[in-house]
């Protein structure tokens, strides 16, 4: 049997937070799916293996990577006067922008960001979900 794949899938997407869609001017973002070679890293600096035996799951670093390079914009995020402003610095989300968000939703986003890279035949799912 041949393998089906769909070569028109999109490469970026906007997403609105779960705790924002009832907003009528909801946060906003914009991701992308993440490089494979990004994916690979992000995957494999996820696992420490110990030399006592057994491993640790680094989740906040795989969080933050996948922001970093799967966050491209913004809209809707105010410091209470005026926008905050998304930078991009060496072609990555700038970590100190990225200090704005809470951390409830940089591990939302970021998850989000994880998902559609794994999965990106089922990301409007995803998005909804």
């Amino acid at each position: 049997m041949a393998l089906n794949i769909n070569t028109d899938i999109k490469t970026t997407y906007d997403y609105v937070p779960l705790s924002e869609r009832d907003d009528k001017t909801p946060f906003t973002v914009t991701i992308r799916r993440l490089p494979i070679k990004i994916l690979t890293e992000i995957q494999d600096a996820a696992i420490t293996i110990r030399e006592s035996g057994g491993y640790e799951y680094n989740v906040n670093k795989q969080v933050l990577t996948a922001l970093e390079y799967g966050l491209v914009g913004w809209d809707n995020i105010t410091d209470g006067k005026k926008p905050i402003k998304f930078r991009i610095v060496n072609g990555k989300a700038d970590v100190e922008t990225l200090e704005y968000l809470p951390e409830d939703l940089r591990v939302e986003i970021g998850n989000v960001i994880l998902a559609i890279t794994r999965d990106p035949n089922n990301a409007e799912e995803i998005l909804k979900a």
